[in-house]
C-alpha cells in the first residue's frame, strides 16, 4: 500500500513574486529569475545581478540566491 506520511508545511520551494506595478515590472516585462543553485542564464545581451527584494545576501554565506537578469 501507499505511503501515509503526508508533505509537511514548508517542504516546497516557494517563490515570490513583486507585486504588480513594482519597478520590476517596468515595460511591461516581469523580472527573470538567474543564477541560483541550478545556474539559470540571462538572455543574451543581460547579466545576472543578486535580486535585493528578496532575503537572500550571497555576500553573508547564503546559498542558493536567485537572482535577476539587468541590462
Amino acid at each position: 500500500m501507499g505511503s501515509t506520511e503526508h508533505a509537511k508545511p514548508g517542504e516546497g520551494k516557494r517563490i515570490d513574486y513583486p507585486p504588480k506595478g513594482s519597478a520590476a515590472y517596468s515595460d511591461q516585462k516581469p523580472k527573470q529569475m538567474c543564477g541560483g543553485i541550478a545556474g539559470f542564464p540571462c538572455p543574451e545581451g543581460m547579466k545576472c545581478v543578486d535580486d535585493p527584494s528578496d532575503n537572500c545576501d550571497p555576500t553573508k554565506g547564503d546559498a542558493d540566491c536567485a537572482g535577476m537578469c539587468v541590462k
